[in-house]
């Protein structure tokens, strides 16, 4: 790929990057995340509720029933809600964001959805007006220096580690290799995890993490591994996790033994947003 392509590639896929966390359902957009006790949780704009929306919504719009398992929402008499674009006054039982047919609720300019995270069951609510408020990512400059080449060594079964998350709690990953490349004159190695497309994904942080970068790290993702083992790292192509654009957005984060001794001086910045 010539300069002109590498740089022209990498400007689209920031550009695309951005897009997508300024849509009505983007991290920008996030503006809470609620976590649900057994039984009945209330849902509206009344600071008695247990689940606080902004206002216009009405004080109470209804109830998100728990059993511990699925969830079940009740509109309030005389509310009505969209659940998947169609309008409700009936009681629906909703599913979760990690399940096909997730199921989304919403009230003017609100939606909400329900996560899974770290064995809780939370609401996460997105106000589309929010987005408008942040300015643009930050990225250092392009530089060749840090499109590397890298060789891959897939583990005989799956290493288990603890992987840090946004919210101060580890869980349980698993990786299915490393990848060892040569990056400012010194050799280096990342535990990786394999997607199903064949790439491999890196939790990462560095010299520049807590500085000039997001403290917890940042994301790489790489091209396809080649039948050989060898893949290109391009580090410009880095780029924060979701809690690095809303403290509502739980997230894994780098661990420990994927820390490199170098500053990576590629990639996304950050930019503290409020």
């Amino acid at each position: 790929m010539t300069d002109a392509a590498f740089i022209e590639s990498l400007e689209a896929w920031r550009s695309q990057l951005d897009d997508e966390i300024r849509g009505e359902r983007g991290l920008l957009a996030l503006g809470g995340l609620h976590w649900l006790e057994q039984g009945i949780n209330t849902v509206g704009s009344s600071p008695d509720c247990s689940i606080c929306l902004p206002k216009p919504i009405p004080r109470l719009l209804g109830a998100l029933e728990f059993d511990g398992s699925r969830v079940r929402f009740h509109p309030d008499v005389g509310q009505s809600v969209e659940v998947n674009g169609i309008a409700t006054q009936s009681a629906a039982d909703l599913l979760y964001e990690d399940e096909t047919g997730a199921s989304t609720v919403r009230s003017g300019d609100v939606t909400f959805t329900l996560t899974r995270h770290a064995g809780r069951i939370g609401v996460r609510l997105w106000n589309a007006g929010r987005a408008r408020e942040f300015p643009p990512r930050s990225w250092y400059d392009p530089s060749p220096e840090y499109r590397v080449q890298g060789s891959y060594t897939g583990y005989p079964a799956p290493l288990q580690i603890k992987i840090p998350d946004s919210l101060g709690r580890s869980q349980d990953g698993f990786l299915q290799g490393f990848v060892s490349f040569r990056l400012r004159g010194k050799s280096h190695k990342l535990v990786a995890a394999e997607t199903d497309d064949g790439r491999l994904f890196l939790l990462f942080k560095d010299l520049t993490s807590g500085n000039t970068t997001y403290a917890g790290g940042r994301y790489l993702q790489t091209e396809r591994v080649s039948e050989d083992g060898l893949v290109e790292l391009d580090f410009n192509r880095a780029h924060n996790p979701p809690s690095a654009f809303s403290e509502f957005a739980p997230c894994s984060l780098a661990p420990k033994v994927n820390s490199l001794n170098c500053p990576v001086e590629a990639g996304e910045r950050y930019v503290v947003l409020r």
